[in-house]
């Protein structure tokens, strides 16, 4: 598998499970949690013109208080 391929395939995967998430009848907290974090990874990913890196997430989640 090439990388093209493989990126084709994890946005595919993103976008399929986007979709599950969305499409569940009566959505629970971990659902949207999940999907809420999936859509925010492959915006992360797939923006051509992010300005973060992956140590700017690691910081921002060690420093996030919400779910401790």
């Amino acid at each position: 598998m090439t990388h093209s391929e493989d990126l084709i395939t994890l946005k595919e995967w993103f976008c399929d499970e986007m979709i599950e998430g969305i499409q569940k009848d009566e959505p629970d907290r971990r659902t949207w949690e999940k999907t809420g974090h999936i859509t925010l990874l492959r915006i992360s990913l797939f923006n051509k013109r992010r300005e973060f890196k992956v140590s700017d997430f690691m910081q921002i989640h060690q420093h996030d208080d919400v779910d401790r």
